[in-house]
């Protein structure tokens, strides 16, 4: 069952065979916890006292 839930994920973060990251996907959105060196989940900025 978890790895049919991480094809699930990965298939949902690709399209036409390529890393698609699209921001407006609520899965997407939400499981993000960094990008570019920063921590971007607001959940994590809070515990870590990261200003957003």
């Amino acid at each position: 069952m978890y790895a049919r839930n991480i094809v699930a994920f990965l298939k949902n973060l690709m399209k036409d065979g390529q890393l698609n990251i699209d921001l407006s996907d609520e899965i997407t959105r939400e499981t993000m916890v960094a990008r570019g060196g920063e921590v971007v989940h607001p959940k994590v900025q809070a515990l870590l006292g990261v200003n957003a």
